[in-house]
């Protein structure tokens, strides 16, 4: 389910090792990463779920996890939080399958128009309803990557740590994504 809302800005802080490690030494330390992150991941999941109780339990959930695999982080100089949101994407995901939960992106009206841009060379006003309607047509995965980079304004370094995949892999992906989205609406406006 696509709805359009407005952009609001996430910024994402880079945990030094010094605060994975001192909540290694002592899991009370893991109240610093809890407090620091639990707004921003909150949002993250509530804009996929669009349900306050189900993300309120989500998060916790995703914490909770976190917590009990904080020795598989490996600080690589992404942010903690893009583990938080790999870990809260797998779990959407999972919920996704075993309860059938409907998953939602929120499409920003003023980054429509960037994306668009990248997708069109034209300046119809029609273009931004097809697109809408191009964007239904990706799948799930395509989906979360248009979000973060469009919508959520997250850097492709960002995503990359998300997804667990080479920056590079993030750009060919983008590029690729842009790509089906031009041939989904120069098929639609020859219709």
């Amino acid at each position: 389910m696509l709805i359009a809302t407005k952009q609001q800005t996430t910024s994402a802080h880079d945990d030094t090792p010094l605060l994975v490690k001192a909540a290694l030494d002592d899991i009370s330390n893991f109240g610093v990463l809890y407090d620091r992150h639990y707004n921003e991941l909150y949002r993250f999941i509530f804009r996929r779920l669009c349900d306050t109780e189900k993300s309120f339990d989500m998060c916790s959930h995703v914490f909770l996890k976190a917590m009990e695999n904080l020795r598989k982080f490996n600080y690589t100089g992404k942010p903690f939080i893009a583990w938080l949101y790999k870990i809260a994407l797998n779990e959407i995901y999972m919920q996704h399958r075993k309860r059938k939960l409907e998953i939602v992106y929120h499409i920003d009206v003023e980054s429509l128009h960037q994306l668009r841009s990248d997708t069109s060379d034209e300046n119809q006003l029609d273009r931004e309803a097809m697109l809408m309607q191009a964007l239904q047509k990706l799948d799930r995965d395509e989906m979360e990557i248009v979000e973060m980079r469009y919508f959520e304004k997250q850097s492709v370094g960002f995503i990359a740590g998300v997804l667990g995949i080479s920056e590079n892999n993030v750009s060919v992906r983008i590029f690729r994504i842009i790509k089906k989205l031009k041939g989904i609406i120069t098929k639609s406006s020859m219709s």
